[in-house]
């Protein structure tokens, strides 16, 4: 009999599933005081509701209902949530504040990427840049700071940056310059830029493109030495993200990076991911995505992020300790007194556990006689 768990799962022992669910209700939580509503959608979705295109993103668990129709098991939040806002929400007045808890499922085997993994995250649709960008930028520093994740780095770029630098290429030529960036292949990005029909100075820009990181200052001096108009514009923008999310966010620690790209292709202005030190992949990413919910029939601006649970813990972000259990042990005909104490002992929020003998290696026991004495002593005291 094969009982292994199937690969790409992972199964959460008592005290890691309590702290994944503490660490889960924390960002809820954080996300609710800004507004945020909570939706579930199902762990499936229809294939045909998922738009064509690079946007689609890894290859995907499918299987066919029982009309013959393809389902795919949700490969991300952001497809879900837009078909959610087109339909059942459509009455609904934008800007839309949700957020979200559940499993992904991916099927393509790869480094850093399970098959299920958990996110927890928030959509902003109806809110234009900069604004809509700064506030979860802003939202997403304040959920990290809750779980005590003092270590992390937003690192921030814009996809119309490339775009504009690469407007006059062949379009193959664009897109080899973008996979090489997404999969961080410096090398290949280098060879393919070395050849491009370009100007001296456009090329040397391609060139420079995976060093162009700093701050807001940074980004400033840059403005000088970028011609085209798209490319200037993302500079802009970045810019006025830059001055509000600051505001928002006290100083919360950001780095621009013009050579962030994210997949899947759908974004469309501001993108941004969270890097923590001895974590090779990012514990948090978004972006805007403006012309996504065009495919669900109602058009809107758009911008949200995701956040890994498991690279949360990985990361060693702070949940709070459970409370220790009182195992509560009884001897021949103190059981009815014992299941008494320890009923009164729940209603004050204790953890209980009730027994004939005490455990072998306890972390706090104590017997009936004794709890019942200390109770007496609370009521007398008091």
């Amino acid at each position: 009999m094969l009982i292994e768990k199937p690969w790409g799962t992972h199964d959460f022992l008592p005290g890691e599933a309590a702290q994944k669910k503490q660490m889960e209700d924390t960002l809820l939580d954080v996300f609710a005081r800004w507004g945020y509503q909570l939706v579930e959608t199902p762990s499936f979705e229809l294939d045909a509701s998922i738009p064509e295109g690079p946007q689609r993103g890894e290859r995907r668990f499918q299987f066919f209902d029982d009309r013959g129709r393809l389902l795919v098991l949700r490969p991300e939040w952001t497809f879900s949530i837009a078909r959610l806002a087109a339909t059942s929400l459509r009455e609904k007045p934008l800007p839309l504040r949700l957020c979200y808890n559940g499993p992904v499922f991916n099927a393509e085997q790869g480094a850093g990427r399970d098959a299920v993994f958990h996110q927890v995250g928030v959509e902003l649709l109806g809110s234009a840049a900069p604004e809509g960008d700064a506030e979860v930028l802003a939202l997403a520093s304040d959920a990290l700071r809750a779980v005590h994740l003092e270590t992390v780095r937003l690192v921030v770029g814009h996809t119309r940056f490339l775009d504009g630098l690469t407007a006059d290429l062949e379009e193959p030529q664009a897109q080899a310059l973008r996979e090489a960036l997404v999969r961080r292949d410096l090398v290949g990005y280098q060879a393919v830029a070395a050849t491009l029909p370009a100007s001296a100075a456009d090329r040397n820009l391609l060139q420079r493109l995976p060093t162009l990181r700093g701050d807001a200052t940074f980004l400033q001096q840059l403005q000088d030495s970028v011609q085209g108009r798209a490319a200037r514009h993302a500079l802009q923008e970045l810019l006025e993200v830059a001055t509000s999310a600051h505001a928002a966010t006290q100083g919360f620690p950001f780095l621009f990076d013009l050579s962030l790209l994210r997949h899947p292709a759908y974004y469309t202005g501001l993108i941004f991911e969270g890097y923590v030190p001895g974590v090779a992949f990012p514990i948090v990413g978004g972006g805007r995505y403006d012309k996504l919910l065009d495919h669900y029939g109602r058009p809107a601006a758009a911008t949200g992020f995701a956040i890994g649970v498991e690279r949360l813990m990985d990361a060693g972000a702070v949940r709070e300790a459970p409370a220790k259990p009182i195992y509560l042990w009884y001897g021949i005909g103190e059981e009815r007194e014992a299941w008494r104490l320890a009923e009164r002992l729940r209603q004050r929020g204790q953890r209980v556990v009730c027994g004939k003998e005490p455990p072998a290696a306890p972390e706090c026991y104590t017997a009936v006689r004794r709890m019942a004495e200390m109770l007496q002593q609370e009521r007398t005291q008091h």
